[in-house]
């Protein structure tokens, strides 16, 4: 999906201990796909606090 989409990207997650798993696939499938070229932050958000990865695939050479 992300190949479908260049550009700016944005995923949240819920940040809470019960959704350690979630967390987990996310970090490791944002990682590997940018090869850890992403940002981690837990904060506000239009709905609610969650943690969010975030990166640039606009350039990236497909996988």
């Amino acid at each position: 999906m992300f190949e479908q989409f260049r550009g700016e990207w944005e995923l949240f997650t819920n940040p809470a201990a019960k959704n350690i798993t979630g967390q987990k696939f996310w970090r490791k499938t944002v990682s590997r796909y940018t090869q850890g070229k992403y940002t981690e932050r837990t904060g506000d958000t239009f709905d609610g606090n969650k943690l969010a990865f975030r990166f640039n695939n606009q350039n990236s050479t497909p996988l």
